[in-house]
């Protein structure tokens, strides 16, 4: 009976001891994914901030193409009036 009863408790200790070192693995391998996600987080919040980086950057360069086209065309009608009052003048 008491090495039947050893035999238990050594099985039983073994049971534990694996059950422990599988938490364990699982635990590392969580640890390992978590660190992994940290990763592509932070990369996504970077990549975020550079679009809409970008996209400030795109209406920026819009407003300065409007302004560009604007005075384009106010050049150019001031050019066509003074031909006009150069060819008025000779």
């Amino acid at each position: 009976m008491k090495r039947q009863l050893d035999e238990y408790e050594g099985k039983v200790k073994r049971l534990i001891l694996e059950f422990e070192d599988e938490s364990k693995k699982h635990i590392r391998e969580l640890n390992e994914v978590h660190e992994a996600y940290r990763g592509y987080k932070s990369a996504a919040a970077e990549l975020e901030q550079r679009i809409t980086q970008y996209q400030s950057d795109a209406q920026r360069a819009l407003e300065a193409e409007r302004t560009a086209k604007k005075e384009l065309h106010r050049a150019r009608l001031e050019t066509d009036e003074l031909r006009e009052r150069l060819r008025f003048v000779d």
